[in-house]
C-alpha cells in the first residue's frame, strides 16, 4: 500500500491545481491533484505530468485510466468498487482513498485499496 501525507512517512506533496495556469506555478516533476477535468487530464498526459484526480463515478475512473492518470482518489463508498474494476482490467492507475484518520488507513488496507492520501499531503498553489 502506498501512503502519502502521514506524519510517520516521508512524502512529496501533491499540488492542488484548477487550471493550466495554476499548473504552470507548480515545481517541476511534481504530482498535481484536481477534480476530474478531461482537458486538464489530457494536458497532463501530453506533457508527462504526474496526476491525481478526485473522481465521482465509473465513467471518470475509466477515462482517468485510459488517459494514463497516475492516481484516482475517492471516498469509502466508492473505493472498493473502483479497486475491483482496476484489478479486473489491470489498470496502471492506482486507486487511493482520501483519509482523515489512521482508522481510514486500516479500512483501506483491509479492502485491498492501492493507497491512501491524507490532506497534509496536498499543497495549495
Amino acid at each position: 500500500m502506498l501512503i502519502f501525507g502521514h506524519p510517520f512517512i516521508k512524502y512529496l506533496p501533491f499540488y492542488e491545481i484548477i487550471s493550466v495556469e495554476t499548473l504552470k506555478n507548480t515545481p517541476s516533476n511534481s504530482t498535481v491533484i484536481f477534480d476530474f477535468d478531461i482537458d486538464l487530464l489530457k494536458y497532463c498526459k501530453k506533457n508527462n505530468i504526474k496526476s491525481a484526480l478526485r473522481i465521482k463515478n465509473i465513467k471518470e475512473l475509466m477515462f482517468s485510466n485510459a488517459l494514463e492518470c497516475d492516481f484516482v482518489i475517492t471516498n469509502k463508498e466508492f473505493a472498493t468498487i473502483c479497486q475491483k474494476i482496476a484489478n479486473e482490467y489491470m489498470f496502471d492507475t492506482k486507486i487511493f482513498l482520501f483519509c482523515e484518520t489512521d482508522e481510514d488507513l486500516e479500512w483501506a488496507a483491509l479492502q485491498g485499496i492501492d493507497g491512501v492520501i491524507f490532506k497534509e499531503c496536498i499543497k495549495e498553489i
